[in-house]
């Protein structure tokens, strides 16, 4: 790849990351930053850059400095819009943003996100009638009229049409919606409207409850706009929010876009139900408690509920007597809404169930924080109770072939006398083997012969059938020649062992198939990057991720990075290697294998694990050599700098939104990550605080991760870290005893018994965020 691939390669994927952000500000894309994170020289990066501008390929930003993006990037992304060659220094780019892409009837409706917008639910009209406002030219205003008693979801409603202007980006990301009470405005309506105009107001709505004003106000007012605005190419949404109409027919007049909102009795109870259901949703959500509600619960609250706002309001209170109630009772993982809750403010008569008579609701609806009401747990059994993770209590189930990659991870070479047949079936299955592209992974080719050689001598008797469906096609030459070299021993093999030799043969080959470059950690943070490679290779199924772990105290650093090369060098296949290390080491072995080797090589620091899955979608998305992933890979290091920089995970909000913390879910099925994160963070606060150390970011998420991956070991019976005589010397004594009287303090840490390895495997996280704290 020359010099002007890479760097129109690099100015493409920071377009699109900017655009897909929302951040126009390109700060990546300049001869500057682009010779620092492509190692280039900076003269010859301008040449590029203009030469680029000028095959009219990118697009330029005047300033100081000056930006390129790529013009098919952005055209792929606003089809509609019209941008010039150059944009001016007093310009900005927004200005020339339009429609992502043509807005239709199913795309708005399925991103509508409203109890009742399907095609028989009591919003769907007011849907259909909104749909053309997307439509309209910029320079038109267009005015929605909202009608309905108070609490009948108005304002959500205007808020989701406003979110879908900002997903066309027919208004500004950063565009707030202006919200006035009619009869303020109505006094004082020169000075909003001028207001609006030198503020660059785009949506802007109006309250008020009924029409005693009489309409010539209401038409006073628009006629204001329009007298303001005559001039002003881009006319803003105008929105009147009212209640209690009484001259509709000349207010439909005003406007195609006249929406009634029926009031909450009048719509189908099983909407109603679907509301009740959310709210308590999001108050799981919040208190990351799981919540338990019986159908009597639910048929109280809609019945004493005049609107939505109302029903909101009492589940809201319902919700915190019930968290009393449970503090009370030392119940601290579930919330229980029925009729004892509900006994103080009204008795629930079956006399009232006529609207609920065709609606089959369960006993007892179970919701935890992590579940979404689709997927809600029936029951039968009000009298349950949970305990911490209960509504994950399902044991994580293994593939076949993540069963087969973890016991090869734990292997070690048997010590079993052979005699000469065995050792001549050995070495002759080892060297079949070696002519395949296991030839890169040694240890496997081990594993995978000393299995197949018990298979044959009928010394091994696990099951490894499976029921998933394995197309073996790839690997049937190998195992025919493995079938045809034992038989030439005079070995008559059964169709059972022969269907074990299959499957083993194909797991192995699998797990090494459509890997271009390996990926090593080199640290001697031993039970944290143990945990990353058993982690990571059970989730892709793949062998991607190797380690190498270093002593604890180096006394020949120039000795032990010849021992490392040595080793690495192995995993090296031809599209090179990425090799994440300590900060201590990093530089010295990038120089080693640069300055003195052939291999294709790129050496980064070792920080958090959002660099290490994000460097493995890369290498698996892209397919293709480490010279090609490595501007990727320098953008997304430059991303997790900026994310490091800050506290934020210090915040609930921020932790229970984050896309790679959520990413943890998958990674350990059966781990309610939602309340796990909580109780983790909270023996993260308690220790730091004895330790007096800050709670910086990288902790946070270096502590989430592995505490969770802990979890998942101890809950499943797993152990992917090494065992050792001894965990920690003396001088870490005080420390652990710190860890381990915090975690005993803790009594949602009961039903696990953390043993010294788990204890250790913590102790590591602070030692690598803060290497001097033992002194």
């Amino acid at each position: 790849m020359t010099n002007k691939e890479k760097i129109l390669q690099f100015i493409e994927s920071e377009t699109e990351a900017n655009i897909k952000e929302s951040r126009f500000d390109f700060d990546s894309c300049t001869a500057g930053v682009i010779s620092k994170l492509l190692f280039l020289d900076r003269t010859n990066i301008s040449r590029i850059l203009n030469e680029l501008y000028r095959e009219n390929i990118l697009i330029k930003i005047s300033g100081k400095p000056i930006k390129y993006i790529s013009k098919n990037i952005f055209a792929k992304n606003y089809p509609f819009s019209s941008i010039p060659k150059i944009i001016q220094k007093n310009e900005h780019i927004e200005d020339y943003i339009s429609f992502h892409s043509e807005p239709d009837q199913t795309s708005f409706a399925k991103s509508f996100h409203m109890i009742g917008s399907h095609q028989d639910g009591s919003l769907y009209e007011n849907i259909n009638r909104i749909l053309s406002i997307f439509y309209l030219p910029k320079d038109t205003f267009r005015i929605i009229i909202l009608d309905g008693d108070s609490g009948t979801g108005k304002k959500f409603f205007l808020h989701q049409i406003y979110r879908r202007f900002q997903e066309l980006s027919i208004i500004h990301k950063n565009t707030q919606i202006q919200y006035y009470e009619f009869i303020d405005f109505y006094a004082h309506a020169k000075e909003y409207i001028q207001q609006a105009i030198s503020k660059n107001h785009t949506f802007i709505s109006i309250s008020y409850s009924n029409l005693k004003y009489n309409p010539t106000m209401l038409h006073r007012i628009i006629d204001l706009f329009e007298l303001y605005y005559l001039n002003v190419n881009i006319k803003p949404v105008l929105a009147f929010i009212c209640s209690d109409l009484t001259d509709k027919e000349k207010l439909s007049a005003i406007t195609p876009f006249y929406l009634k909102f029926p009031a909450l009795k009048d719509r189908p109870v099983i909407e109603a139900i679907d509301l009740i259901t959310l709210f308590v949703q999001n108050a799981a959500q919040k208190t990351s408690k799981t919540i338990k509600l019986t159908s009597t619960f639910i048929k109280t609250v809609y019945i004493i509920s005049d609107n939505i706002q109302q029903l909101k309001t009492y589940i809201d209170f319902f919700i915190s007597k019930a968290m009393l109630t449970a503090n009370k009772r030392a119940i601290k993982t579930e919330i229980i809404l029925d009729d004892n809750i509900t006994a103080d403010f009204f008795h629930y008569s079956t006399s009232e169930n006529g609207k609920f008579e065709s609606i089959q609701l369960p006993e007892v609806l179970i919701i935890s924080p992590n579940l979404q009401y689709d997927n809600l747990k029936k029951t039968q059994n009000p009298t349950e109770t949970n305990t911490l993770l209960s509504e994950t209590k399902q044991k994580y189930s293994p593939t076949a072939l993540q069963a087969f990659y973890y016991q090869y991870s734990h292997y070690k070479p048997s010590n079993i006398k052979r005699n000469l047949k065995t050792d001549t079936l050995y070495n002759g299955i080892n060297k079949i083997l070696y002519k395949t592209n296991l030839y890169f992974y040694p240890e496997l080719i081990e594993f995978t012969t000393d299995r197949v050689l018990k298979i044959i001598t009928n010394e091994f008797t696990q099951d490894i059938d499976t029921a998933e469906h394995i197309d073996r096609t790839e690997t049937m030459s190998v195992t025919h020649k493995i079938i045809q070299y034992v038989e030439s021993h005079h070995i008559a093999l059964s169709s059972k062992q022969i269907h074990y030799i299959e499957n083993t043969i194909y797991y192995s080959i699998y797990l090494t198939n459509g890997i271009q470059i390996t990926i090593v950690i080199v640290s001697k943070y031993s039970h944290l990057v143990k945990q990353y490679e058993t982690l990571y290779n059970l989730y892709y199924k793949k062998h991607i991720l190797h380690t190498f772990i270093l002593p604890a105290n180096i006394d020949n650093e120039t000795e032990m990075i010849e021992t490392i090369f040595s080793t690495l060098i192995r995993y090296a296949k031809s599209q090179g290697i990425l090799i994440f290390a300590d900060k201590e080491i990093r530089s010295k072995l990038a120089n080693r294998f640069f300055m003195y080797s052939n291999t294709l090589s790129h050496c980064m620091e070792l920080s958090t694990f959002i660099m290490i899955q994000n460097s493995i979608n890369q290498i698996l998305d892209n397919n293709t050599n480490i010279l090609n992933v490595t501007p990727n890979l320098l953008v997304e290091q430059n991303r997790e700098k900026k994310l490091l920089q800050n506290e934020s995970f210090s915040q609930y909000s921020v932790r229970n939104t984050d896309k790679n913390l959520l990413s943890i879910n998958q990674l350990t099925p059966g781990i309610n990550n939602f309340e796990t994160n909580e109780i983790l963070f909270t023996l993260l606060t308690k220790i730091c605080r004895k330790l007096n150390i800050p709670i910086i970011n990288s902790l946070i998420l270096d502590y989430l991760f592995h505490g969770n991956c802990i979890l998942f070991e101890l809950k499943n019976k797993l152990n992917f870290r090494p065992d050792e005589k001894k965990f920690y010397d003396d001088s870490q004594h005080h420390l652990i005893s710190i860890i381990k009287d915090v975690i005993e303090s803790m009594d949602t840490l009961e039903e696990y018994e953390f043993s010294d390895r788990d204890i250790y495997t913590l102790l590591q996280i602070f030692l690598r965020n803060n290497p001097d704290i033992t002194s």
